[in-house]
Parts: C-alpha cells; sequence; structure tokens
C-alpha cells in the first residue's frame, strides 16, 4: 500500500513540474479561452511551432534522460529500488526533476560520475521559455541541435516543419549557451 501511495504521490510531483516546466505560453496554447474556443470551431487546430518545439525537445530530454540514468544507475543508486518499474519511476523522476525542481528520490552521493554528467547536462537545458525554471531553455538546445544537424548535411539553412529559422536565432542561442558556459565555468 504504502508503495501505491507513494507511486501517485511521485506521479503527481512530476505532472506538476513538467507542467511548470513547460511553460505558460504552451500552456496557453492548450488550456487558453482562444485555443479551446478555436478548437470548437476548428477541431484539429494546429498548435504553435514554438509549442511543437517544446514539446518535441521536453519529450527527447525525458526519455533519454530516463533511459540514460535508468542504465548508467542500475547497479548503484537505484539498487535499494525493488522492482524494475520502481527504478524506471525512480529514473523518470531523476530526470523530470533536474530540469526544474532539484528534488530526488535517490541517494545522489551514490551517483556514478557518467550519470552525474548527464544530469548536470539536463540541469544546463533547464526547461522551456515562460517556465518556472532556468537554464539556457529547450527551444535554444533545439535550435543549436538543428544547426549541428544542418551543418553536418552541408544545409546554409535551418528548417523546421518547412520554415526556416532565421540566422538571428542561431547566432542568439549560441551567443546564449557559450555565455551561460562561461559564467558556470567562472
Amino acid at each position: 500500500l504504502f508503495a501505491i501511495v507513494h507511486f501517485k504521490q511521485v506521479l503527481i510531483i512530476m505532472i506538476l513540474i513538467v507542467l511548470g516546466g513547460i511553460g505558460f505560453f504552451v500552456l496557453s496554447d492548450f488550456f487558453g479561452k482562444d485555443a479551446i474556443h478555436a478548437r470548437k470551431k476548428f477541431k484539429w487546430k494546429k498548435l504553435m511551432p514554438s509549442t511543437k518545439i517544446v514539446l518535441i525537445t521536453t519529450f527527447i530530454i525525458l526519455f533519454f534522460g530516463t533511459l540514460s540514468f535508468f542504465l548508467l544507475e542500475y547497479n548503484h543508486s537505484l539498487a535499494d529500488k525493488n522492482s524494475i518499474p520502481e527504478k524506471i519511476v525512480s529514473s523518470l523522476f531523476q530526470t523530470v526533476t533536474a530540469r526544474t525542481a532539484g528534488f530526488n528520490v535517490v541517494n545522489m552521493s551514490n551517483i556514478t560520475v557518467p550519470a552525474l554528467i548527464v544530469t548536470m547536462l539536463i540541469m544546463f537545458i533547464g526547461a522551456s521559455p515562460g517556465s518556472t525554471a532556468g537554464g539556457i531553455k529547450t527551444t535554444t538546445a533545439f535550435v543549436i541541435f538543428k544547426s549541428v544537424v544542418a551543418t553536418i548535411k552541408g544545409r546554409k539553412h535551418i528548417e523546421f516543419q518547412k520554415k526556416t529559422i532565421p540566422f538571428e536565432l542561431v547566432d542568439k542561442s549560441y551567443s546564449i549557451t557559450i555565455m551561460s558556459a562561461l559564467i558556470i565555468a567562472i
């Protein structure tokens, strides 16, 4: 019974943290008065591109963060968890809270260096614009990732949904990332 109550509490906390981390702009795109009214008129109203970027990036960070934490910490800080689902939920919780809240359900002194580096990277990216968290933001990480992919493919323009991302945004993303890294290093 304790495990079920604990699981529900952890799940509620994770949902609240994710909602706080995706930002007010995304929430208003889903639940705003105008958005709800538009969906009544047009059942398949499209989300704003920025909302899609936030949701895609958030999902990718949560998926790969959870997977890497689970694999890296299975026999270390997750060793005291009794079942695979408990280890998965703990890994997801650690990934969700690293982005914004900083809570933990594992002994942080037992975390291995690779898992600590992944956690710090997740903390560095943080949450989304208009959210309650810090970091360089998911949209900045998305633009940098798209820029790297475009460079590898030899393309001069960065595109998302057949729209070009202006160079000013790419330049601003790199500047934010470099300045943030310098401030942290200092």
